[in-house]
């Protein structure tokens, strides 16, 4: 919420001062110390997208952008096209402006929801046989259930429609943004 010019409102870190309201960082799953991983850090199209244990080398930073895609090396998370239901791997592919298979949209609960299916991004690994922890596992879409395996911490808290817009300013005052008198 803050306005350079007018300097109303409270910066959000560095993301207020990024020329696309993009950040970078790991993307974490919701298994203990598993991450979304670019397999070799390649940039080629087609190469997969796996979990891995959280080492915090290259090929585990990714890009969330404001445009709903999440980058690693210049490419983006897209589906193996066609889309086939549960069970569509995802891979790295060049980014094509409003291409709903490189969509993403994160919910509140930590999944993040693929554009064109409406299916969640997941650790499949993450099923009551492997509890997701095996390295080399590839990502998919699966219906979107709730459970860890579907659950993602982008790099940055991204707001969702659910969200409460919170100040902490001054300290120690919890602060809200209101609509003030309900007024549209």
């Amino acid at each position: 919420g803050y306005d350079g010019p007018s300097g109303l409102g409270s910066p959000r870190g560095t993301l207020s001062f990024t020329a696309n309201g993009s950040q970078t960082g790991t993307l974490y799953n919701g298994i203990n110390n598993m991450c979304a991983d670019d397999y070799n850090d390649l940039s080629s199209n087609g190469n997969k997208i796996q979990i891995w244990q959280c080492l915090g080398g290259a090929s585990q930073n990714w890009t969330v952008e404001s445009n709903g895609t999440i980058q690693s090396n210049g490419k983006c998370l897209a589906l193996i096209t066609p889309p086939t239901g549960n069970g569509t791997k995802v891979q790295l592919w060049a980014c094509i402006g409003g291409d709903t298979n490189q969509q993403w949209q994160p919910l509140a609960n930590g999944e993040i929801v693929n554009g064109s299916t409406g299916l969640c991004l997941d650790n499949h690994g993450g099923s009551s046989t492997d509890n997701g922890t095996d390295n080399g596992t590839e990502l998919d879409l699966w219906a979107c259930n709730d459970d860890a395996n579907e659950q993602w911490t982008l790099p940055y808290s991204q707001p969702v429609a659910l969200d409460r817009i919170i100040s902490t300013y001054p300290a120690p005052a919890t602060l809200c943004a209101d609509d003030y008198h309900g007024s549209s």
